[in-house]
């Protein structure tokens, strides 16, 4: 057994997790983490050579990852 997690999930569990509605909108702001996220791409920019740098952001940060890292880059451009 060892440190092997058990599986609980039941069938309707599975069904019940797809049929979420996915997330479309923010549900709150976060600017501290917007801001975060913005400073580590433009700190990531700054290196020579460039290497590959990668954020994730997931819908339970503020409620859509697409919209948090859309305004993370609009910190950049603004």
């Amino acid at each position: 057994m060892g440190c092997e997690e058990k599986n609980t999930w039941k069938r309707t569990d599975y069904v019940i997790f797809l049929r979420r509605p996915f997330h479309d909108k923010i549900k709150e702001v976060n600017e501290k983490a917007r801001k975060a996220g913005a400073a580590l791409i433009i700190e990531a920019e700054q290196y020579e050579p460039r290497t590959e740098t990668f954020i994730y952001v997931n819908n339970r940060l503020e409620g859509n990852a697409l919209e948090t890292i859309s305004a993370m880059l609009d910190y950049l451009s603004g």
